[in-house]
């Protein structure tokens, strides 16, 4: 790109620098303005795009992680390098991941997202998303008008339930109207509303 800088000024013979300064104020301006331009070879201006795993699920279970580790890849499809920014949005999980990465020009990078349920989360699923904001393309500020992707992301939380019988007697004894008494501590856990019967055998052991 050809740059054509008119200058005329008023020779000072005093103060040379009256002359030689304003130009090169006028150069620096104009380098500096044509730094965020590609070069000849470009293919396009600086973007950013980012496509991640889909139907992520969590199980919340008492002795479990509750979380999910999911995949994203991040694409730099212009002939920029570029500084990208992400942030992350979500209903109800914790979400993690990378705050900001390098990026080459027209590479593709994975990044990994962490999902965190709380324990005995409500089953169902959730809406998550991820955005990636190209913050420097070539070492230059792209703000205002900074290229962007949001990615929507689902993750599933399972249905949980564990339940479990404490201090029960090993024998019982029926009483002379065959009613049977027999204490029994029944303990559950779950994330889901749900009506559970119980049956116990007995065995004649006499």
């Amino acid at each position: 790109c050809l740059v054509h800088v008119t200058y005329s000024t008023t020779y000072n013979s005093h103060n040379s620098m009256h002359k030689i300064a304003p130009l090169i104020i006028g150069a620096l301006v104009v380098t500096s303005s044509l730094s965020i331009f590609p070069t000849a070879d470009a293919q396009g201006p600086p973007d950013i795009s980012i496509d991640c795993v889909q139907e992520n699920h969590i199980n919340v279970s008492m002795d479990s992680l509750r979380a999910v580790v999911i995949y994203c890849w991040v694409e730099n499809p212009s002939s920029f390098n570029e500084d990208v920014d992400f942030l992350y949005d979500s209903e109800s999980l914790s979400i993690t991941g990378l705050s900001s990465m390098y990026i080459s020009a027209g590479t593709t990078r994975l990044i990994e997202v962490v999902a965190r349920a709380s324990q005995l989360q409500d089953a169902g699923e959730f809406s998550n998303s991820i955005t990636a904001i190209v913050r420097e393309a070539n070492g230059a500020p792209t703000w205002p008008v900074s290229p962007t992707d949001t990615e929507e992301f689902t993750v599933i939380i399972d249905d949980y339930i564990e339940c479990n019988l404490y201090d029960y007697p090993e024998s019982v004894a029926v009483g002379v109207d065959g009613d049977i008494d027999m204490p029994v501590i029944v303990t559950c856990f779950s994330n889901v509303e749900v009506s559970l019967d119980f049956a116990f055998t007995l065995h004649d052991v006499g």
